[in-house]
């Protein structure tokens, strides 16, 4: 934005103060390329031959705002996925490997095989309890079972997730008050074929179960409990839930021969009466008949998971349905507990029948071209790209960009490979769209080291639209299910994240890289009635709400937010409930210009510039000041503060136009190590000075990383630098070549109980 004023000496003085086209302002959009010219839109008009005596220009900072966005999903065409259908847009490293469309109808994209195959991560993989009673202590659970509880010694086989009984408990003997009980498992319906490649069923199992022992350094052991396989079968999938008479199941024994760190004598036991068997009270065993007993952790086999196989060809052709049983006896055996040995139960994982999915594969979807939305070319470039993917602790999904036309991988704009990129949600803009006039994006599909799970593609969005529809797995929020939210158990929160790679190891983040100015959320949903969306940003101390179906201005620019989606529910109007389909908010980004500067008269003499690198972007600062080089300002993106022998630390200085007002102000504090040797929770006092005057920012907390989240406490950076500036008394540490002066900021930071850091 500028103002101008110019005084000319005609006979009858006068003065100038409007541009060409009678405004009194003129706003200049600058775009997107390393060079822009405008030539044209701050024009001023004058008598010719006239001569000007004095002029003065005010120049102000607006933000360059744009929004815009692409979805590509399975309903954008019949068949979105098959290059025969999309004229060849898309392309599979193996076609077989991939399973993308059913019919005539475009499915979600997923690494496919013909077995029966999970690790459980994200998935009960329709497993489900049958102990009696339901949700009581005894009952198999799935869940995150890492190693830091302590329950596992290694954790679950693979990945993060698998079943167990009762999976946070070290000792299952009391989870029925003392009394025998029976913990059931049991799996969905299993069709046994030879084409799918194999009739053996095979799972990842661990055991620790309660047994006794007496005699010379416990030599002699008595297996009270124990845990087994059983199976039932029919002609269809449709198993009763009635499993009495001849819906009843059979006992099916291990196959030892196939299996791997088990074995007779070594966790597998046969029953019988006399020390080293199964003992009597297992009722589900029969005589001469073998079952897990004892432990599978061994000195060969420190994590205790075995390898088990099923034989399951004499029911080729056959549905089959598989109960695990764990056993807890309190009668059978002599001897005592043996000491420091703990009970956690039974645990299961890695499932399998048949063929593996293929170990890795891609696809790539062709031909995205940057926005022009608002007036090509513009700062928003490709802008986001939004996956809507379910992926696992195996089975993940990762991004490569090329340029459509070369075929070259995209470097961004700070040379970083655009290659194996993560997360939700990626940011483009470093991308230069004057380069790469058209991008392709690969996905590439890892199944994870044992081959049992895959990605699932959903969709995604090119431009400034992010949300979900649904699709991901959630086993912690229950009312999401069937690609739908069921509102009626209250409100859903929503929290765009972003993958920083600039951080070692990489963080999940909250923040964009450019300032939100505007929202529009979009919510499809069954009932007509509007939902309420509250936004909630680590800036404000309160949230704000906004309006489904239109652009909502926001009181001040948002880097991050999360939102709380719900629905003020009417009983008297027989309004009780809502399913909700997708929640999208389509976003609109303000952009600041770099190395701007104004030539009068375009007469090659620069009259006022902001183009030096220690002073970030015309109207947005993200450089710590660094030094003077000749005539250069120079700036870097991180700085170190170490504490000195007075326990204080100085630094971190950057550098504002005098008389600026600050909107938003946020920092980082990474890999710290300053915190009281006296308070395991203390870390540093942070303030912010310039000159002889300072701000108090507060006690900062012992952590390796200090980053304000939404629902802390607001850090008060911005106001603290809107009353420095604001105080007549700061003073300015320079004058630019362009007459701009600048103040200079730094933080100080002290920790009298800390020793170093």
């Amino acid at each position: 934005m500028m103002a101008m004023l110019l005084l000319v000496p005609l006979a009858s003085s006068i003065s100038v103060t409007s541009f060409t086209g009678g405004d009194a302002e003129a706003t200049v959009d600058v775009r997107d390329p390393a060079t822009w010219m405008d030539l044209d839109d701050a024009s001023v008009t004058l008598p010719v031959g006239e001569t000007v005596t004095s002029a003065s220009m005010t120049v102000g900072t607006a933000m360059a705002e744009h929004d815009a966005f692409v979805r590509i999903d399975t309903e954008t065409l019949p068949k979105t996925w098959s290059p025969d259908a999309n004229g060849q847009l898309t392309s599979f490293s193996t076609k077989s490997s991939f399973k993308f469309e059913e019919g005539s109808s475009a499915t979600p994209v997923r690494l496919t095989s013909n077995g029966f195959l999970s690790d459980f991560e994200g998935t009960t993989k329709n497993f489900t309890d049958g102990t009696q009673p339901p949700m009581s202590p005894m009952s198999w659970s799935h869940g995150s079972v890492s190693t830091s509880l302590g329950i596992l010694p290694a954790g679950c086989k693979s990945g993060e997730m698998c079943w167990g009984t009762n999976p946070f408990d070290d000792d299952y003997r009391d989870d029925n008050n003392g009394n025998d009980f029976d913990s059931k498992l049991l799996s969905p319906a299993i069709f046994v074929d030879p084409a799918l490649g194999g009739t053996t069923f095979r799972f990842s199992s661990f055991h620790a179960l309660h047994y006794l022992e007496q005699g010379m350094s416990g030599t002699q052991k008595y297996y009270r409990d124990c845990a087994y396989i059983e199976i039932r079968e029919r002609n269809d999938e449709f198993f009763p839930p009635d499993t009495s008479g001849p819906n009843g199941f059979d006992y099916i024994s291990i196959d030892q021969a196939n299996s791997s760190n088990i074995g007779f004598g070594n966790g597998l036991y046969t029953k019988g009466n006399n020390q080293g068997q199964i003992q009597s009270g297992c009722q589900g065993v029969g005589s001469s008949q073998s079952a897990l007993g004892g432990t599978s952790v061994t000195t060969n086999n420190p994590s205790g998971w075995a390898d088990i196989a099923i034989d399951l060809s004499d029911y080729v052709g056959q549905w089959v349905q598989l109960r695990f049983v764990m056993e807890h006896n309190i009668n059978g055996g002599n001897g005592n507990t043996p000491t420091n040995y703990t009970m956690p139960g039974w645990y299961i994982d890695n499932v399998r029948l048949g063929q593996l999915l293929p170990a890795n594969g891609w696809m790539k979807v062709r031909g995205f071209l940057p926005s022009v939305n608002g007036g090509d070319p513009q700062p928003n470039g490709y802008g986001l790209l939004n996956i809507e993917a379910e992926t696992t602790e195996t089975g993940t999904l990762a991004v490569d960009v090329y340029n459509t036309q070369t075929g070259v991988l995209v470097n961004d704009l700070n040379g970083n490979p655009m290659s194996g990129l993560t997360g939700d949600i990626i940011e483009l803009w470093d991308i230069d769209a004057n380069v790469h006039k058209s991008l392709d994006f690969v996905f590439n599909y890892d199944s994870g080291p044992d081959r049992l799970s895959t990605a699932v593609l959903h969709g995604f969005n090119i431009g400034t639209r992010i949300g979900t529809g649904f699709n991901q797995t959630d086993l912690s929020n229950p009312e999401i299910y069937g690609g739908a939210w069921n509102s009626q158990a209250g409100p859903y929160a929503y929290q765009p994240t972003l993958v920083d790679t600039g951080f070692t190891p990489a963080i999940e983040r909250i923040n964009f890289e450019h300032p939100i100015t505007a929202v529009m959320p979009t919510v499809n949903r069954e009932c007509s009635e509007s939902p309420d969306i509250q936004l909630s940003t680590p800036e404000l101390e309160l949230p704000e709400s906004v309006v489904v179906g239109q652009w909502n201005e926001l009181s001040q620019p948002m880097f991050g937010f999360e939102a709380l989606v719900g629905f003020n529910f009417d009983p008297a109007n027989n309004f009780f409930d809502c399913r909700v389909s997708e929640i999208w908010f389509d976003l609109r980004f303000g952009h600041h210009a770099n190395n701007v500067r104004v030539d009068i008269a375009n007469d090659g003499d620069i009259d006022w510039g902001f183009d030096q690198p220690g002073f970030g972007a015309l109207g947005r600062q993200t450089m710590f000041y660094n030094a003077k080089v000749g005539d250069v300002h120079t700036g870097v993106d991180s700085k170190v503060m170490t504490l000195n022998l007075a326990a204080q630390a100085i630094g971190g200085g950057f550098v504002l136009p005098y008389g600026a007002t600050v909107t938003a102000a946020d920092i980082v504090f990474d890999q710290n190590t300053i915190f009281s040797t006296t308070d395991q929770g203390e870390g540093f006092d942070l303030s912010l000075s310039v000159g002889g005057l300072t701000e108090d920012l507060g006690p900062m907390p012992n952590a390796s990383r200090i980053m304000l989240e939404i629902g802390g406490t607001p850090l008060g950076l911005a106001d603290a630098i809107n009353s420095l500036l604001s105080n007549p008394q700061v003073p300015f540490a320079f004058e630019d070549d362009y007459g701009n002066q600048w103040v200079s900021f730094r933080f100080e930071l002290e920790s009298l109980n800390a020793s170093t850091g």
